[in-house]
Order: structure tokens, then sequence, then C-alpha cells
């Protein structure tokens, strides 16, 4: 049975993608089947994976149960967005409780055939992420050390508890800081601040620090696996992989 997780913050630049994208990769390395749902209408997930445009995408899966939404590629496997999404998300909107379950409905029939499922959640705090935490066993917090983003932590755990309601074994994986830049005294502090503030949750040991690498990926639609093997921004993600592999998320 897959552990599904949620990969979420509703600001936007906080690296989501890259991080769902190549820690998904990390995980397929370790050895581990995964799968990846691009949850974004923007589908930048999709295009990191060179699946943009493509004929089935997840608002096919979510309207019309369609496998063919299932994109198999050499390390893993994909389920990508585009705009279409969009028009999904209003669908939802008019199904009561029950539209807050159909992603968790269209992800079962595949828990059984992966260890990890990682969903790119749009910077929103709409349906489509709603749905993911509903259909997640946890979710996985991206934050850059800035102060707007930190302040904005209580909010994405704010809809955590309260998507409890619709799925009460939800857990927080944990706080994962990107785009750091080491030898900046603000963010070595702010990141400092936020392991004080929600020392009960667990804030990742690993950063993931902002380097010209990941952002030539998307341009090449590869990993950083693939694209710079010995680049210290791959090596953070094998970390990062490390980590959560070894350790157990808590209760939201």
């Amino acid at each position: 049975m897959a552990k599904t997780i949620a990969i979420a913050n509703h600001k936007g630049g906080v690296s989501k993608t890259v991080m769902t994208n190549n820690l998904g990769h990390a995980l397929a390395r370790a050895g581990k089947k995964v799968l990846l749902v691009d949850c974004d209408p923007q589908g930048n997930l999709s295009s990191a994976n060179n699946l943009r445009p493509a004929e089935k995408t997840l608002h096919d899966l979510l309207l019309q149960g369609n496998s063919r939404a299932l994109h198999h590629l050499p390390e893993l496997d994909l389920i990508p967005a585009n705009l279409h999404l969009s028009l999904a998300e209003k669908a939802l909107m008019t199904d009561g409780v029950k539209g807050f379950k159909v992603l968790e409905k269209a992800l079962a029939p595949y828990k059984d055939n992966y260890d990890y499922i990682l969903m790119d959640c749009p910077p929103s705090v709409g349906m489509i992420v709603s749905n993911a935490f509903v259909a997640a066993d946890s979710v996985l917090i991206p934050v850059t050390p800035e102060l707007d983003a930190v302040l904005g932590v209580g909010s994405i755990l704010q809809l955590i508890s309260d998507c409890k309601e619709l799925n009460s074994d939800l857990q927080i994986e944990g706080i994962v800081f990107t785009r750091v830049k080491g030898n900046t005294t603000l963010h070595k502090q702010l990141i400092e601040d936020v392991r004080q503030t929600y020392g009960d949750l667990r804030v990742f040991d690993t950063t993931l620090r902002e380097a010209i690498v990941l952002a030539e990926t998307a341009m090449v639609k590869e990993s950083v696996f693939g694209y710079a093997p010995e680049s210290v921004a791959t090596a953070e993600f094998k970390h990062l992989c490390e980590e959560l592999l070894a350790h157990q998320p808590v209760t939201a």
C-alpha cells in the first residue's frame, strides 16, 4: 500500500514542483515504486517530465475515471495536469462532501502498485488542495526562509487541521526549507525561529539551497539526477530522501 504525500503550501514560489519531482526521482533511485500526481492546473510537474501537452490528464481521471491518464516514464509514473483541471475544481465544488473525496477514490486503484504517491499541489486553498489532503497520508510543507512564507505556515497547518474532519488519519510529514542562501544571516535566523516555534513538528535537517541547476532542469525537462548528478543539489535531494525514509510523521 503506497504512502501518499501531499506536497503543499498556499504560497507560490517555494519550490513545491521542484521538490515533488526530484524527491520522486530520488525515491525511485532508492528502489521505490513512485507515482507523481500533478494537482496544479499550471502543469509544471508535467512539463518538467516532458508530458505537456498530454492527451489524458488528472482532469479526465477525476471526472471520468479514465485510467489512460497514467503515463509510464523511465524511472517513475506520472498523472499529468493542464488548465482543464480548473474546470474539474469547479465541478467538485458542486458535489457537497463527496466532492472532497473524488481524488481519494480516483487514486485508490493505484495504491497497491506503488510504494510512494507524491502529489504536487497548487498554491491555493481550493478544492483540489482539499482533495489532496483528504487523499493523503501526510503533508510535506516546503517553506522558503522569508518572513511572509514563515508567517504563512500557520495557515497551511490550519487547512490541514480542517481537512482532518474528512481524513482523521492525516499527519504532518514535516517542514523542508527551500531556496536557502546558506551565507545569509536572515535565512539562518528564520530557520531557527521556525524550529523553535513549531518544535512539535519535524523540521527536516536537510535544507535545499537555491541553485541555478534546479532552474535549468525545468528547461531541459530532466530531474537533477539526470541533468547534474554530481551537483550539490543532487546530494541534497539524496539526503532529503534518506531523511524521509527514516522518520515517522506526526499527528496533525
